[in-house]
């Protein structure tokens, strides 16, 4: 998965030797941008700046990321020291990537998913194991579900 702003798909498409023609936003899967681009052939004398803002972004985003990270492992170290199992509802490509980013594989039990084809398999970069919801044990105290 990769993900862009405004302004850092331009910059990247731009470097590649294509300029925006139009792009819309829309609500799907957390927000979306679709862009349509065209090649600029030849012309250099454009030059397409970054925004302090965008750039401040960037930097940052990393450490987010980790200080997200560690708050979520701790969160799930006490729920799972409490007697609770832990399911990531779905097995598709965003809660792949939400586990696998996180880090968090040897912290789920179980991944539910409804398609008949994943189950009975793992989720993709670690060993946590795809079921339907019904096969899904509970903890002795219950069972937290993670969103992706």
């Amino acid at each position: 998965m990769t993900y862009f702003t405004e302004l850092t798909l331009q910059r990247a498409l731009f470097k590649a030797g294509f300029e925006l023609d139009s792009i819309r936003r829309y609500d799907f899967s957390g927000g979306c941008l679709a862009a349509m681009f065209r090649h600029r052939g030849h012309d250099s004398t454009v030059e397409l700046r970054a925004a302090p803002r965008e750039i401040e972004a960037a930097f940052g985003y990393g450490q987010r990321i980790d200080e997200y990270r560690k708050r979520m492992r701790l969160a799930l170290q006490r729920k799972r020291a409490a007697g609770r199992n832990v399911a990531l509802y779905g097995a598709g490509v965003r809660a792949c990537a939400f586990s696998n980013f996180l880090g968090l594989g040897d912290l789920v039990d179980v991944a539910i998913d409804d398609q008949p084809e994943r189950q009975g398999l793992y989720l993709p970069g670690q060993r946590t194991p795809i079921r339907r919801f019904d096969d899904v044990q509970q903890g002795e105290n219950g069972t937290i579900f993670l969103l992706a």
